[in-house]
This record gives structure tokens, sequence and C-alpha cells, in this order.
């Protein structure tokens, strides 16, 4: 949304192309949440003037995210589309029982590359912010240890 804050969509800012647009294009965006109660939805109109909001809603119910998608040109989600390959291949392997346990299961580093993204790890190596992880929480990481020093002991 070039960087509006909710506050400047309420007012009903304008945001000006970067380039001419030839005809009128609904686009739409979604902050999604785990829960409705935190999920947004924001309807956008662009032309040749620019973009205006069009609505805005909180607390979006999967139906309203779903028929806002379906009306717009363009949509985005922010929200992972998917789990680290790393994580994928560690969670299959320790529920088949054929992990292969790692020198140091207690290494930050063995873990992080299970929890984070290659893009996750990018932002944090660029800007020293540690992105949310879209495959573990705090006690997942004791989790993952725990798999790994079972591994060893079979």
């Amino acid at each position: 949304m070039v960087g509006v804050g909710i506050a400047s969509l309420r007012r009903g800012l304008r945001v000006s192309p970067r380039a001419p647009y030839c005809e009128r294009m609904l686009t739409v965006g979604v902050d999604l949440a785990a829960e409705a109660a935190n999920t947004a939805v924001a309807w956008l109109d662009w032309s040749a003037a620019g973009a205006s909001v069009r609505d805005l809603v909180r607390g979006a119910s999967d139906d309203v995210i779903v028929g806002a998608i379906r009306q717009a040109a363009k949509a985005g989600i922010d929200c992972p589309l998917g789990w680290p390959d790393t994580f994928v291949a560690f969670i299959s392997a320790h529920r088949d029982g054929r992990l292969l346990a790692p020198e140091d299961v207690a290494g930050r580093d063995w873990r992080r590359q299970l929890a984070f993204r290659v893009t996750d790890q990018a932002v944090r190596k660029a800007t020293s912010v540690v992105p949310l992880s879209v495959a573990a929480d705090h006690i997942a990481y004791t989790a993952m240890r725990c798999a790994g020093l079972l591994a060893r002991l079979n």
C-alpha cells in the first residue's frame, strides 16, 4: 500500500501511482491473522488520478475475504504462504522415524535454519530485525531440540 498507515487510510488519503493507468482497477489487500477479529481487508480503487480507499473492514471473516478477492482485479495477502524447506524435511523425517541428528542439536544456527525462511534470514542480516517465524514459536524450539536428541538416542 505504498507505506500508507491506517490513520491515513481513514482520512481518505489518495495515493498517486508511479506510472499512469489507462483504466480503472480494484485491488484488495488482506492483513491476515489467525483469527477473524484481528484480520483486516482494504479495497482500493485505482485510476489515472491515483488510488483511493473504497472500504476498510476490521474483523474480516473468511467469507468477507473470499468475496473481496473474487471481485478484485488483483489481490495481496500479508501472510507466509509456506514453510522453510528444511523445516518441512525435518518434520517429515521426525514423523517417519528417519531423522538424522545434527552434530549440535542445541545450536541456534541449526534451529534458525528450521524456523526461518531464506527471506527471513536475509531480512535479519540486513536490518537486525528478527521476523516472526512461520514455523516456530518459543516452545517449538525446545521441541526441535528434543526431536534431535531423540534421533541421536535411536
